[in-house]
């Protein structure tokens, strides 16, 4: 779709010089007509492929250890804020013994089913393994997987004015701290403690967890990886201890979620030009796509995480055509789209009553910057999507 409106235009600016006289090139007919394709691809895919009842939330909680009362993000926001600091050299130094231990795992991990974790794993980055396991943000670490709960997104941290603005923790970070807790559960396996290694096991599991409940797409997908590394990883520990009930559990967790994994290759089409695209990322495009997310999003089952996608399309879906505004190099004055409809309004106040406080303020904040911009004119919302756009 973008190649396409590129042409247009070109086109189009073309005829503007040819005939020397001001077109207007940036009108809402040109993006219905531009868009309609990639909305339509995306409804049928959405039904054939019955999205809603593709995926649920993944209860680890029978192969990980009892939880407290309290919100993790509160912890894992403390620890991520202070290592994410890069231009500190004691930083970049940790980020390199990451590195090092996350090629040694994904050596490992890369086989699939057929992955072996085993203890000699960590004499790949033994000494990487035994610095970083020794860090003091590790046992905070482990305090914040003894919690049941983790509001991150709209929790410990608020939700912005501009929902598209949100960015996700480094995922790099979060999954070499998970690797740091493998290292460490297969350390202590290797020293005999099976206790404490099947609590640091566990400790990866219930971190993957704690992002995959978040409102935050990226959250979800490198969330749910960590689980599937963890729950692989804790039933072959099982397995060499013999303990066949625990093993089928872990199992069980495992498949579970490497099914969701696999589910989410649904959410992508393909367009007559071969073009790939996430559909929850265009159904917002047109109020044609919007009955669809919304029935998404008020699906119980499905995860935060993509709720919080399909929701971000409400405002990026409308908001793009002001990204062609700018794509095009014309200035605001030259884009004559419609306001954001009535029908988009009323979905995102229906959504705003979500039980989820989370998913209820993101709601509520993209529905006040669109009914902001529905009492603009287009070029007034061209100006005021640049001044938003990276608060």
């Amino acid at each position: 779709m973008n190649q396409k409106v590129k042409v247009l235009i070109v086109i189009l600016l073309m005829v503007m010089v040819a005939c020397q006289k001001p077109v207007n090139v940036l009108t809402e007919e040109m993006f219905t007509v531009s868009a309609k394709q990639q909305v339509e691809i995306a409804k049928k895919k959405a039904e054939s492929a019955k999205i809603n009842t593709l995926f649920k939330n993944i209860d680890a909680s029978s192969i990980i250890f009892p939880q407290e009362e309290g919100n993790a993000g509160d912890i894992y926001w403390e620890v991520l804020k202070a290592r994410g600091d890069d231009s500190k050299e004691e930083n970049r130094t940790v980020f390199k013994q990451m590195e090092v231990l996350t090629e040694a795992f994904n050596s490992a991990f890369m086989a699939g089913e057929s992955a072996k974790i085993t203890p000699n794993l960590v004499d790949l980055a033994k000494d990487e393994a035994e610095k970083l396991t020794k860090l003091p943000e590790v046992a905070e670490l482990e305090k914040a997987t003894k919690r049941k709960g983790m509001t991150l997104i709209g929790g410990t941290l608020a939700v912005p004015e501009n929902i598209l603005t949100i960015r996700p923790m480094p995922p790099n970070l979060v999954k070499g701290y998970s690797n740091i807790l493998l290292a460490k559960a297969l350390m202590k396996e290797i020293a005999g403690d099976k206790a404490a290694a099947e609590s640091a096991f566990q400790s990866v599991i219930a971190l993957g967890q704690h992002f995959a409940q978040d409102a935050n797409y990226f959250h979800y997908t490198t969330g749910s990886s960590i689980m599937l590394c963890g729950s692989l990883s804790i039933k072959q520990f099982y397995e060499r201890a013999n303990n066949k009930e625990k093993q089928q559990a872990a199992e069980k967790i495992e498949k579970e979620i490497a099914n969701q994994l696999e589910q989410l290759s649904q959410l992508g089409a393909v367009d007559s030009d071969k073009q790939a695209f996430n559909i929850l990322n265009v159904l917002g495009y047109l109020d044609d796509g919007i009955p669809t997310l919304t029935s998404f999003i008020n699906t119980e089952t499905v995860p935060l995480g993509l709720k919080a996608k399909a929701l971000e399309s409400f405002l990026y879906g409308y908001t793009f055509r002001y990204v062609m505004v700018e794509r095009s190099g014309k200035n605001g004055d030259t884009s004559e789209y419609a306001a954001p409809s009535d029908a988009r309004l009323q979905a995102l106040t229906q959504i705003a009553s979500s039980s989820n406080k989370a998913l209820a303020q993101m709601a509520a904040n993209t529905k006040k910057v669109l009914e902001k911009m529905k009492g603009q004119t287009s070029p007034e919302r061209a100006k005021y999507w640049v001044q938003i756009k990276g608060k």
